[in-house]
């Protein structure tokens, strides 16, 4: 089963996940996993990675942030 949680493409939620995508990437790659697109890196159930990746999600889940230019 996949689990994708959005935060939102901008803002906050946005530059969490961007943080959390390149960990993966790296991890990946220190993995030697032979990957057909970098960016279907994942997170392990179960490691530190994954439990920051699922509290930061859904911290901006529920923070309100502002959008849109002001």
């Amino acid at each position: 089963m996949w689990v994708v949680l959005h935060s939102g493409s901008r803002g906050i939620g946005n530059q969490l996940a961007q943080a959390h995508i390149a960990t993966a990437k790296r991890l990946a790659k220190e993995a030697m996993l032979s990957l057909e697109d970098p960016d279907l890196a994942w997170f392990v159930q179960g490691t530190p990675e994954f439990d920051a990746y699922v509290t930061d999600m859904l911290w901006a889940r529920t923070t309100p942030w502002p959008t849109g230019p002001r």
